[in-house]
This record gives structure tokens, sequence and C-alpha cells, in this order.
């Protein structure tokens, strides 16, 4: 007990102490927050939760840097290439922690269903079934079923509300509210068989499903992640092995191919990664804050500019609000629209910075180059030694770099007959029109005016990235929608056999459980009592999704015909839906897993044939090309 409580005490000091490094403050903050939605806890068992997934990503990321460390020699480029991968690994480790931990809760609240299903059926009320089932439950699940205890035992709804905001899936959102309807309403049979233990039964079923699908989704994503890095990791290698091999190839790994290529690489490396780990876990729907975008966007002049886009497409905002609201990712439209200036300033950025880059490693090119050809041919004549040669070739590179091209040619002739005695007048001459060659094609080296449109291209092109990113999600969360609407069939089916039903109240508990179709039930249900025809028709024009449409003219009817003959065939619908969207599930988790398989192979393909091949095809040609003309020479 003494060891644990000082490991305890030594993890919540060094928590308190890195939280102070700027770097990693954001982080653990956001790591703890994750925690305490998964396991709602005291604040100081998240912290310790947390620092362990984080000690376990750095001990992992401590043992890949020894073993480079060993291997590679530490220069800027390694450490360039140590750092995008050991940051690779540790953002994989640290989710895949999340991940087994919300994975793990799921498994404990199936179980905890079958519990609650055995202490009901000896005849106890749900609240005491809950409360026997909580003595043997597990500390994670547990911490989840005592707010739901709280909340059904002393009908708080300010305590359901915040728990609704902050459950960490839809199943627990969908078990307090068959837990709520129960304790209001009251349990009853139908066709033999109690409403409540009839739906925990098909939410028990709806987590097993989801337990299989991600374990699928494990299986058919396995392997991709460390594919997809592989190749970062040993680019260092390819390198050392080439110019050991071929010392012909260091100018172009070395030089602004080398540049270019390791950048596409890591940059594909990076944007492949967040694919794969998005594609894997695409059913799992966060919401974030985004702080710093939200502060951007509360400055005055960013407010008066989103207002005046806004005014002038009204259409366009309107249709990009439900399309934020819906995709789930927290933001608003100014966060947005100021997310899309930075990634243009951002595209802009880079490719100044790529450009910079190119030419620097040009003109370091191109002196290493006159360097190594001009010792070669002042030593030939004999008359002076290599270190001479060298102080010649050292002072010619500061004449390069410092004084323009005319002065330069005006220096050369006097530093030459002031060096270089011993060389005859030709001698000099000679040297000195190579230099002024040299020194012209140095200058001419600079940042070209094409370099400035290339960049304005890449900056638009990365002005549509976030909508792009955006039409994706939408796409794909058809099937989240799908999932919502299964949910809203256990709660009507619940609710709708219950004397003195009416829509009304039907709206406001859907409304509660939505996540998706949150906004469009909570603007129908606030204008329902006013002109219910007008709200199920806007609501009806603002989802137009197919499975919840026929829930809304249900509701159309409802009035007229009665709550229970309204959504009579909800139940045998609700049968066909949750066995196409099993099968929907494993056809769309297979072609995630091609698209994802295909992606993980694009790094690899990009190393082995621009990395690889193309550098040794060059410098053969070059050498055949060298070949060839000394033999017709001769």
């Amino acid at each position: 007990m003494k060891l644990n409580a000082y490991i305890v005490s030594v993890t919540l000091k060094l928590y308190r102490w890195l939280i102070k490094i700027p770097v990693l403050k954001g982080f653990l903050k956001e790591l703890v927050r994750r925690n305490e939605l998964l396991v709602p806890v005291s604040s100081e068992r998240n912290v310790i939760n947390s620092m362990s997934i984080f000690l376990k990503s750095i001990s992992v990321l401590a043992v890949i840097m020894v073993i480079s460390i060993l291997f590679f020699s530490p220069t800027m480029y390694s450490a360039f290439l140590l750092v995008i991968f050991l940051y690779l690994i540790f953002e994989i480790t640290v989710e895949k922690g999340v991940v087994d931990l919300e994975t793990k809760l799921l498994g404990q609240l199936e179980s905890f269903i079958s519990e609650i299903r055995y202490y009901y059926n000896q005849g106890s009320l749900l609240s005491e079934a809950i409360f026997d089932a909580l003595e043997d439950a597990p500390c994670e699940v547990a911490a989840h079923v005592n707010i739901i205890y709280e909340v059904i035992t002393e009908e708080d709804e300010e305590k359901a509300f915040r728990y609704r905001e902050t459950a960490p899936n839809k199943f627990f959102r969908t078990f307090l509210a068959l837990c709520e309807i129960t304790t209001k309403y009251g349990d009853f049979n139908q066709k033999e068989e109690s409403v409540l233990l009839r739906n925990l039964n098909l939410l028990k079923k709806e987590i097993k499903t989801e337990l299989l699908k991600r374990k699928n989704a494990d299986h058919l994503f396995s392997g991709l992640l460390f594919l997809v890095l592989f190749p970062v990791f040993f680019l260092r290698l390819i390198e050392m092995w080439g110019t050991y091999n071929v010392p012909e190839l260091s100018k172009y790994y070395q030089g602004a191919y080398g540049f270019v290529v390791t950048i596409l690489i890591c940059l594909s490396t990076l944007v492949i990664q967040r694919v794969i780990v998005w594609l894997k876990n695409i059913s799992m729907l966060k919401r974030k804050k985004h702080r710093l975008l939200g502060r951007i966007a509360g400055f005055s002049v960013c407010k008066r500019a989103v207002e005046k886009w806004m005014d002038h497409h009204i259409q366009k905002a309107h249709q990009l609000d439900k399309r934020l609201k819906r995709c789930g990712e927290g933001y608003t439209i100014d966060q947005f629209l100021i997310l899309r200036i930075c990634y243009l300033i951002g595209g802009f950025v880079f490719s100044i910075f790529l450009m910079s880059g190119i030419t620097h490693l040009q003109k370091r090119a191109q002196v290493t180059q006159w360097q190594q050809l001009q010792k070669t041919q002042v030593v030939i004549s004999g008359k002076i030694t290599l270190e001479e040669a060298t102080d010649v070739a050292a002072e010619v590179t500061r004449l390069l770099v410092r004084l323009p091209e005319e002065k330069a040619k005006l220096y050369v002739d006097k530093m030459l007959a002031r060096r270089l005695l011993e060389l005859t007048e030709e001698e000099r001459e000679s040297i000195a029109e190579q230099i002024q060659i040299q020194i012209h094609s140095y200058k001419r080296i600079t940042f070209a005016w094409y370099y400035l449109i290339l960049a304005i291209l890449v900056a638009g092109i990365a002005y549509f990235i976030p909508s792009w990113s955006l039409g994706i999600k939408t796409y794909y969360l058809e099937k989240g929608m799908e999932d919502e609407v299964l949910g809203f069939h256990s709660i009507i089916l619940m609710l709708m056999s219950f004397p003195r039903m009416s829509t009304e109240v039907i709206l406001e508990w859907l409304s509660n459980y939505a996540e998706i179709f949150k906004a469009s039930l909570e603007e129908c249900s606030d204008s329902f009592s006013m002109d219910n025809e007008e709200a199920i028709r806007r609501l009806k024009e603002q989802e137009p999704y197919p499975p919840f449409l026929r829930i809304a003219e249900s509701f159309k009817v409802a009035d007229r015909i009665g709550i229970k003959n309204a959504f009579r065939e909800m139940e045998f619908e609700r049968e066909y839906l949750f066995e196409k969207r099993k099968q929907d599930n494993e056809i769309n988790l297979k072609n995630r897993s091609t698209i994802g398989k295909t992606l993980a192979f694009l790094p690899l393909l990009l190393t082995i044939c621009l990395y690889l091949i193309v550098p040794f095809v060059l410098a053969s040609m070059e050498q055949l090309s060298v070949y060839l003309g000394s033999a017709g020479a001769i």
C-alpha cells in the first residue's frame, strides 16, 4: 500500500511538472479530458490513468530513440526524420490507449446489462436492480452507472442533461434514456415480454455488434500503420547504403532532389497515417473544442469579414452550418472559415520554405561541385600542394557568396596572382576563366518568379482541403445516421404504448438522445406547440434521410390515428434496419480497409521509386554520358 501511494504521489508530481512545459500542457490536458469523458471518476484518478497512457507511449519512443542513435550518426537530417517518426509513433500509441479503454468500457456495459436483466427478473425495481448489479461492477463502468443511478433516483434533470452532453458514446445515452423512461412512465408487458427487458436486450445486441465491428476493424487494419511508418525510418539507411556503394549519389541525396523527395515522403506519411486512423475509427464521433480558432475568430477584423461573407452567401452559410453540426467536428462557421484561411497561409509559407530550401541546396551543390573540381585541376599541375589548393577553393567560396558577379570577376585575377605564384600566366588565366563560369552559374541560382506562382497554386489547393475533408466525412456519416435512427426506434417503442403519450413528449425525448439530428429535433420540439404541421414539414425539409423521414411521416399522422397506430410497423422495420446495417457495416468496413491498404503502400512506393531507384538511374545515365563522351574524344 505504501508503494502504491508513493507511485501515485510521484505520478501526480510528474504531471504537475510536465504541464508547465508549453509543448506538453495542451496535449496532457486534452488527454485527461478524454479520459474524464470515458471514466468520470475523481480528477486525481483520471490524471493517473492519463499519465499511464502517456508514460507507456514515452517508453516506446525511448526504445526507438536509443536504437536510432546506435544506428545513425547524429546529424540534423537524421534528427529531422527521427522527430517525424517519433511524433507519429507517439500519436498512434496514445490514440490506441484511449480507443482500447473505450472498447473495454463497452464490453463492461454489455456484461452489466446482463446483470441488470438477472436482478430485474428476480422481481426488483429498476433502481434496485441497478444498485445490486453495481456491487460487482468494474470501476470504469460503475463510474457511469453511478451517475445514471443518481439521475433516476433523484430525478435530477440538470444532472441528466450534463451526462447526455458528456456520455462517451450513444450506447450509454440509450441506456440512460431507457432507465429514465421506465422510471417516469413505468414498465409493462407487451406480447408477454417486458418492454424494458426487450429494449435492453436489443441494446446489448447492438453493443455486441459494435464490439465485433471494432474487432474486425483491428484485424483488417492491422499492420497498416507500421507499413506507413516503415519507409521514414529507413530513409537514412538507404542514403548511407547508396552513397557507400556509389559515392556519386551524394549529390542527389544531399541536394535539392533528396530534399524534395524526403519532404514528399514525410508529408505523405503524416497525411496517410491520419487518414488510416480516421478510416479505422470512422464511427467514433468526437466533438472537439477549437480554442485557438475561437480566439482568432473573436478578433474584430475576423468578425467583420465573416459577417460580410455570410451576408453575401446566406444560402451557402446555412448549408455549411448544417454540415458542420452534423459532422461533429465542433467547428462553428467563423472557425471553419478561419481554418481555411490558416490552411491557405500555411500552404503558401510551406511552399516558400520548400522553394527556398531547394535554392539553398542548389547553391550548396554548385559550391561543393566547384571545390572538388578546382582542387583536382590545381593539384594536377603538380606545382602546388592539396592544402594550398584547399585554401584557394575556400577563398573562392567566400567570394561566391559575398560579392556581386562583376566585382567577383575583378577580384579573381588579383587573388590568383597573389596566391598561386607557382603557376604560369596561362594556367592562372585558365583557372580564372573557370572560376568566372562558376560564379556566373552560382549567381543565376535565385528564387525564381515561377516559384511564387507555384506557391500561390499550392496555397489555393490547401485552401480547399478543409472543405474536401468535410465533404468526405459527411459522406461517411450516413452510417452514423442509421445507428441514431435505430436508437430512436428503441425510445419510440418504449414510449408509444404508454397511455396519453403525445408526439411532443416523444420529440423531447428524441432531442435529448440525438447527436446528429439534435439541432433539427430541438427546433421541431420548440415550435411544435405553436404549429405542429409546419414544425414537422420543416423537420422533413431539414433532414431528408429516408429512414428518418419515415419517423417524421409517422409524427405527422400520429395526432389523427394515435401514437400506437402511427408507429405500429416500426418494430418490423427495426429488425430489417438492424440486419441491413449489419451487412452494410461489413461491406463498408471492407471498402475502407481496401482504401487504407492502398494508401498504406504509397510512402513505400515513393521511397522505392523516387528515393532508391531514380537516383541510381540518374547516376548511371550520367556516368554513361561521361563514358560515351570520353570514347568519342578518343
